[in-house]
């Protein structure tokens, strides 16, 4: 679906684009297709969050029997049902925030892959929420705000790496496949933007009950990145001396800042800061 035509499909409904929802829609037929075909790629269901007016729903449609689209905006909802249900979509209205996608999973009968244009304003806690669900899921294919991207794609010892990339990248292989501009969207928005995939690790990097004090050492390490580690951590510990033997098993240097620690670091630490 083409700028053209999905401006007539918003015109014919009435419907103009809301800032306050984050909704630019995806117009790039190229970047749909692209996105579908590495979303459905040995999955038998797909599920798009945020599926606007169908820009994307369309291609996923072309490439799996069974998708599922999520869209909390009544106005698009109309739009979906009408245009895409006689093909087999099933339309179900909720906010990707808040939804249980593992009880949605558990309709397809599999785990299903997750698609979808992200709304800017709500990626992050979106991206948080496919997290806790992550076990009953396949892979994700999501765009998002370009610098939001970076950031949750970064590396041990890059400037940009912080608390979203270590979580997600802890239990999912991340990784960069392309950039869009402006243009490619309606309306379009200011920023660039960046196709991720996110493919489930068959090890997590961090074991199930290592997850909750792992989080809890990154945010606060994050919390205050200029500081040396033994600073930012130090109320966790009880005392400063715990502190440094605990770092001190876990082979990181007490004045080493937060971007300098990797996943595997950060999870040496939360065993030991465990151990009596």
């Amino acid at each position: 679906m083409g700028r053209a035509e999905l401006i007539a499909r918003l015109r014919l409904q009435g419907i103009r684009p809301r800032r306050s929802m984050g909704q630019n829609f995806l117009v790039d037929d190229d970047a749909c297709r692209r996105i579908a075909r590495a979303a459905t790629e040995g999955t038998e269901s797909v599920v798009e969050i945020g599926a606007g007016a169908g820009s994307l729903t369309e291609h996923l449609l072309d490439e799996c029997e069974d998708v599922v689209a999520v869209e909390k905006d009544r106005r698009m909802l109309e739009i979906l049902r009408r245009e895409f249900e006689p093909r087999g979509l099933r339309v179900m209205e909720g906010d990707a925030v808040e939804m249980n996608f593992s009880s949605l999973a558990d309709t397809t009968g599999h785990k299903p892959a997750i698609a979808g244009n992200l709304p800017y304003n709500a990626a992050a806690p979106i991206l948080f929420n496919l997290l806790s669900h992550r076990r009953s899921l396949g892979r994700w294919v999501l765009m998002f705000q370009r610098e939001m991207a970076e950031r949750i794609a970064a590396r041990a010892g890059e400037r940009k790496q912080g608390v979203i990339g270590l979580l997600v990248q802890s239990q999912m292989k991340v990784q960069r496949l392309f950039n869009l501009g402006p243009g490619a969207f309606y309306p379009r928005p200011k920023v660039q933007s960046t196709v991720l995939e996110f493919v489930p690790r068959q090890q997590p990097l961090v074991p199930e009950h290592l997850e909750r004090r792992f989080a809890t050492l990154v945010k606060a390490a994050f919390g205050t990145r200029r500081k040396q580690i033994s600073n930012s951590l130090a109320p966790l510990f009880g005392s400063r001396d715990r502190l440094l033997r605990c770092l001190r098993a876990a082979g990181i240097d007490p004045k080493a800042r937060p971007e300098q620690l990797g996943i595997e670091q950060f999870c040496k630490l939360a065993k030991e800061s465990l151990v009596p």
